[in-house]
C-alpha cells in the first residue's frame, strides 16, 4: 500500500510538472499558415517550379497532422531541437488538415515529411519518423556547413 501511495504521488508530480510546462506556451517551433509560408520560406505563386527560399535563417518544415502518431513522436524532438539551435535555424511546423495548399504545392503525401532547407540550394526532403540523432546529423551537415 505505501508503494502504491508513492507511485501515485510521483505520477502526480510528473503531471503537473508536464502541465506547466506544456501551460507556459514557450514554442520555440512555430506553427504556420499558407500566408505565412509564403513569405517566410517559398512563395510559391512567384516561383512554382523553382525552388527560392525566402528565409533569414536555414529552415527546417515539419508538414504534420494532428492524428499522426509518428508525426506525434517526432514533435517533441523538433521543440527541442527548435530551442537549442535557436538564432542558427528556424523550425516550422506545418498542419497539413489546415493548410492542404501548401502540402499540395510542396508535393507532401504522407506524414511526417521534413524539409531542411539550407539558406541557398535545393531542399533536402524526408518522409517518416527521423530520429534526434539523424536530424542533428542532417543540420550540421548540410544546414550549418
Amino acid at each position: 500500500m505505501y508503494i502504491m501511495k508513492k507511485a501515485v504521488v510521483l505520477l502526480m508530480f510528473m503531471f503537473a510538472g508536464s502541465l506547466v510546462s506544456f501551460a507556459d506556451g514557450k514554442k520555440e517551433a512555430k506553427e504556420i499558415n499558407t500566408t505565412q509560408f509564403m513569405e517566410l520560406v517559398m512563395d510559391f505563386n512567384e516561383s512554382p517550379d523553382e525552388w527560392k527560399y525566402k528565409g533569414d535563417l536555414p529552415s527546417i518544415i515539419d508538414f504534420h497532422a494532428v492524428w499522426c502518431g509518428p508525426c506525434k513522436v517526432l514533435s517533441p524532438i523538433l521543440e527541442k531541437i527548435a530551442k537549442e539551435y535557436k538564432g542558427k535555424i528556424n523550425v516550422y511546423k506545418v498542419n497539413v488538415d489546415n493548410e492542404p495548399i501548401v502540402a499540395q504545392k510542396m508535393g507532401v503525401t504522407a506524414m511526417p515529411t521534413v524539409v531542411f532547407s539550407p539558406m541557398n540550394g535545393k531542399p533536402k526532403v524526408n518522409v517518416g519518423l527521423m530520429s534526434e540523432s539523424d536530424i542533428r546529423k542532417v543540420i550540421n551537415d548540410f544546414l550549418l556547413k
